[in-house]
């Protein structure tokens, strides 16, 4: 994705990442993955990263997009992504084994080339969504954790990165404002 595109999807979506942490991030997936045509992501509150994700993945990829739905944006994103066979949004918390069902079912025994996990914000969730899908990351894919900054998913980050081998680990700051995002490079 070049700049402007980036530029003109993250100030027309509203994005609530940080643009230097995403630009950085986005930067990993083309020259790492650049096959990456499935993703996976925990967390859509608004929609932003989920409209970036369907640019990398193109007319014949997939994103799976799962949301508790609480915070009343689901069903406009429903709408918008009506007609798009390349979006699948899923309604209901990630912990719950019927919405890794659907998940399972949209891979179709396939793997995603990255899961980005960025739902509730809490050790119990954050740990489960790693520990439930990285399974169906496939290996050399990324496994993307937004906000490790904060103190429940920073304690969960260095709990995996401690115990872990990985092929690669990437940990992405602003310098100002920063949440924080860390990159897992699956084995």
């Amino acid at each position: 994705m070049d700049r402007n595109t980036f530029d003109r999807l993250f100030y027309q979506e509203n994005i609530a990442q940080q643009p230097f942490e995403l630009w950085m991030l986005l930067g990993i997936i083309e020259k790492m993955i650049p096959w990456v045509d499935t993703i996976i992501e925990i967390g859509v509150y608004l929609g932003g990263t989920l409209r970036v994700w369907r640019e990398i993945v193109g007319p014949n990829g997939l994103v799976i997009a799962i949301d508790d739905g609480k915070r009343g944006f689901m069903e406009k994103l429903q709408e918008q992504y009506r007609d798009d066979d390349a979006v699948t949004l899923v309604v209901g918390d990630s912990m719950e084994p019927a919405v890794i069902d659907v998940m399972r079912n949209k891979l179709e025994h396939s793997k995603a080339g990255m899961l980005f996990i960025d739902g509730c914000h809490d050790y119990a969730h954050v740990k489960s969504d790693y520990n439930r899908y990285r399974g169906h990351v496939r290996p050399g894919g990324l496994i993307v954790f937004h906000g490790i900054k904060n103190g429940e998913i920073r304690r969960v980050w260095d709990e995996i990165i401690e115990g872990g081998q990985f092929a690669g680990v990437y940990e992405l700051y602003d310098r100002h404002n920063c949440t924080g995002t860390g990159v897992i490079v699956t084995d």
